[in-house]
């Protein structure tokens, strides 16, 4: 039996996730010799690795695991909540509700997807993204929203590991504390934080200029830059993935060519710039 389920070409998400975790510990032994502008390269480094392992490393992983053996998978769903310093289960549980309602618009005032643009918007108009970015970290993390996340995990096949990724995430944290707990303070909790902003960023634009939030065929945007999908892993066939969410990043651009005409019809929008830039798009871009 082959080691990886789809392709040995996820070995480099993988190597992605380890790449993180390690600078993130390792940095802490040189952080304090470290100058103030080697320091703040490193904090930057660690945004933008955090926020690629969110959204596309822990994404992909979340929608099609990367090994054949489950107990594999268990192994790097652990590791992944100790990279992310945040349980992996958690995540995936509350990305559920995203793809069943696919940031569906204001209904009796509230909507379904707890990560909707329309949900803080006002005036029948949805979020500005600078907020919607600024406040997802904080909004998607109270008592309340884990309440109704939390319950779901007990009938999931991954909800057993919960324990196993808090205790993963904890070790984590304790250990960098007690290598250099400055670093940890000024230079990790940073990342996580910024590295959440940025995802939700991304989030925000590949569904804010959606022609059709009740369209499975125009419910996303999809940007297909040949670059920055070979380097996002396909991460911009978005309008495709949230039409077929279990399948794998290498087949997105047969879905395409499979599902093009029913995008055509149904005016699904076609994005000029990767979703990070998305806030520098005309928003005229329909197929």
């Amino acid at each position: 039996m082959s080691l990886w389920k789809y392709t040995a070409w996820d070995a480099i998400l993988v190597l992605i996730t380890l790449t993180e975790l390690g600078l993130k510990i390792g940095w802490a032994f040189y952080a304090a010799e470290a100058g103030l502008a080697a320091n703040c390269l490193v904090v930057l480094l660690l945004i933008l690795l955090y926020f690629y392992n969110f959204i596309v490393v822990n994404h992909e992983f979340m929608h099609t695991p990367f090994f054949n053996a489950e107990k594999l998978n268990a192994i790097y769903l652990v590791l992944s909540s100790a990279n992310l310093m945040y349980p992996m289960s958690i995540i995936k549980e509350g990305h559920n509700f995203h793809h069943i309602h696919n940031n569906d618009p204001l209904r009796n005032g509230t909507t379904q997807d707890p990560t909707s643009t329309w949900l803080y918007g006002k005036d029948g108009k949805q979020e500005h993204f600078v907020r919607y970015a600024l406040c997802g970290f904080f909004r998607q993390n109270t008592p309340s929203e884990l309440k109704k996340i939390l319950p779901g995990l007990r009938d999931k096949s991954y909800g057993k590991y919960l324990y196993w990724e808090i205790a993963a995430a904890a070790l984590v944290c304790l250990t960098i504390i007690s290598i250099n707990w400055l670093w940890f303070v000024l230079g990790v909790l940073p990342t996580i934080y910024f590295g959440w902003v940025l995802t939700d960023n991304q989030n925000y634009f590949e569904h804010h200029r959606a022609t059709n939030p009740e369209s499975r065929y125009a419910d996303s945007v999809s940007y297909y830059g040949k670059l920055y999908n070979l380097l996002w892993f396909n991460e911009g066939y978005h309008q495709e993935h949230h039409l077929k969410p279990n399948c794998h990043w290498k087949d997105r651009p047969a879905l395409r060519t499979e599902a093009e005409k029913a995008f055509k019809a149904q005016g699904a929008y076609q994005a000029s710039l990767p979703a990070m830039f998305g806030f520098l798009d005309k928003g005229k871009n329909q197929r």
